[in-house]
């Protein structure tokens, strides 16, 4: 099974992707606000921009790399298929 395939079976789109992805990334950068010396070296690096980079894209080609390594099984994707549905409708509600 294509991680693909369940986003479409769940009418997910690569939009609710992203937005789930930039969610966790902002969660990432909140985190580092903490060291403001560690947020100013992943600016500056060009770290934080190579990540934001096709930031769906990445995850979805990386979730389906890890399954079909049998990193990950079925219900790691189904559980991921169901935070990016709670993060829509999070998105939904602002």
């Amino acid at each position: 099974m294509e991680f693909n395939q369940l986003l479409e079976e769940q009418g997910l789109e690569l939009d609710d992707v992203r937005w789930y992805c930039a969610e966790q990334f902002a969660e990432q950068l909140l985190t580092l606000g903490e060291q403001k010396g560690d947020l100013v070296h992943a600016i500056w690096s060009g770290r934080i921009e190579g990540q934001l980079r096709n930031l769906g894209e990445s995850l979805i080609e990386q979730v389906n790399s890890d399954y079909k390594r049998n990193l990950s099984d079925e219900s790691d994707l189904h559980r991921l298929v169901q935070d990016i549905m709670n993060s829509r409708k999070r998105r939904n509600r602002q």
